[in-house]
């Protein structure tokens, strides 16, 4: 009887560090996952996106279809310069554009439906490193001021709808999103 007993007190202590282990590795699984995705947010380079609203939705809808109104890309090449803080401020939108790509990777990690928008975010993102590539060629040829309307405007609306995917995929995920941090508008 002795031995049975003994057999059950070390099948109840193995069992008992096992289950210490696997609850250990769970939450320090969950912390990493925070952790990476905090640092997804973290590399994230802050910019106008008011900015960069004003410019997109001046030539498309909130839904991403194009405008047909008379009051469609109204904005002069000037203003949406401005508005998108000059060929630095493009280049953060492609910089941030890559991130974006990489939020996206990270959600469909845990949500196996979110591949059709990673993947539609990588196509967007590659739309606005086009339209950047252009802008710089145009710099260096001093054409820059004709390829605003055009490149410029391209690359604000590639972004924008980038952010909004990936905003509503956010959401549906239910995971803290860029739109809330601070520095940022």
């Amino acid at each position: 009887m002795s031995r049975n007993l003994s057999f059950l007190f070390l099948a109840g202590v193995l069992i008992a560090i096992i289950l210490v282990v696997g609850i250990r590795y769970a939450l320090r699984l969950r912390a990493s996952t925070k952790t990476e995705w905090e640092a997804l947010l973290e590399s994230l380079i802050a910019i106008d996106r008011e900015g960069v609203d004003t410019v997109a939705l001046d030539a498309i809808e909130s839904s991403g279809q194009r405008r047909t109104d008379q009051l469609a890309r109204e904005l002069e090449p000037n203003e949406i310069w401005k508005l998108l803080g000059g060929l630095e401020g493009v280049k953060r939108l492609e910089s941030n554009s890559r991130v974006l790509v990489e939020m996206a990777a990270y959600l469909q990690r845990s949500h196996p439906e979110a591949a059709a928008v990673a993947e539609e975010l990588r196509l967007q993102a590659k739309e606005l490193e086009f339209q950047v590539g252009r802008l710089r060629i145009a710099e260096e040829q001093g054409s820059l001021e004709f390829h605003i309307p055009t490149h410029a405007q391209n690359a604000a609306i590639a972004y924008y709808l980038m952010e909004q995917r990936l905003q509503a995929l956010c959401q549906q995920a239910n995971v803290r999103t860029f739109r809330t941090l601070p520095g940022t508008r």
